[in-house]
């Protein structure tokens, strides 16, 4: 479908490909410094867990976002933390993307595919165009091309491969995991406390994409409600504005101004 691979290409073509192991034998990534929580027996309490001990593998490095989340005690050494966090920053690019497409197909696929005389690969579309995305959970997935999965896995591999690679360096530069360089726009704050806020930000709103993706997916399977229309006040579909919302749709697909669309779903126009 037309808007979902407009998003899946995105999220390819991020560095956000998982399961990339950091080799750290001379890591260059910063020494943690010493927690102020370590208590008088040397042991510290986690963060987020206070009655857990922390694990102190954690120490080993200074990763933004550590709040001493490790209850199983999973990072084992400094190798395994990096992997960790690097599988972590990669799912996390993934899930914004994902969470975004999720919404953004919902809500044009269907007018999207009718403008460009595609099929409309929603699931149950109502008369407005919009249904639920097809997923594990709600099904469609079998009317996908074929040739878009082999585009998507073999991009995938093939960035898998270039980032495996790569990984290695980023370490031992003393530059976390996840950090390619990627920066077109020239956005990456040059003051080092702007840069740790960055990478904070980055990471929250990563992880609360992968809680929203999830959400979706079984929301809309128990539901079987699409998620822009089981929250219409955050989309613009509210029962006063469907009347509103019915003939701008119809405009915006005959006069292919579909900005104008996106800017009232927003409310900005």
């Amino acid at each position: 479908m037309v808007a979902r691979t407009l998003a899946v290409a995105a999220a390819v073509a991020a560095p956000a490909l998982a399961f990339v192991a950091p080799s750290s034998s001379s890591l260059g990534v910063a020494p943690r410094a010493s927690s102020s929580l370590r208590m008088m027996s040397d042991e510290v309490m986690s963060q987020s867990v206070p009655f857990l001990p922390r694990n102190p593998v954690l120490d080993s490095v200074d990763l933004a976002g550590d709040v001493g989340f490790d209850p199983l005690n999973l990072a084992k050494d400094e190798d395994t933390l990096l992997f960790y966090r690097d599988a972590e920053v990669k799912h996390a690019r993934l899930a914004m993307l994902a969470a975004l497409g999720w919404v953004v197909e919902e809500l044009f696929d269907g007018r999207l595919a009718q403008a460009a005389g595609a099929p409309d690969l929603l699931v149950r579309p109502d008369a407005e165009g919009i249904g639920l995305a097809p997923s594990l959970l709600n099904g469609g997935l079998s009317n996908i091309p074929l040739a878009y999965w082999l585009i998507v896995v073999g991009l995938t591999g093939a960035l898998e491969v270039q980032f495996a690679a790569i990984t290695k360096d980023i370490v031992k530069q003393g530059r976390e995991p996840g950090d390619y360089g990627f920066d077109p726009f020239g956005l990456w704050p040059e003051d080092p406390e702007e840069q740790k806020l960055a990478r904070l930000r980055e990471l929250k709103n990563g992880r609360l994409g992968m809680i929203a993706i999830v959400a979706f997916a079984f929301q809309e399977a128990v539901s079987r409600v699409p998620v822009v229309e089981e929250t219409p006040a955050l989309f613009g579909l509210t029962p006063g504005e469907e009347k509103i919302e019915a003939e701008i749709a119809t405009d915006a697909i005959q006069a292919f101004d579909y900005l104008e669309y996106f800017l009232h779903r927003l409310h900005l126009i």
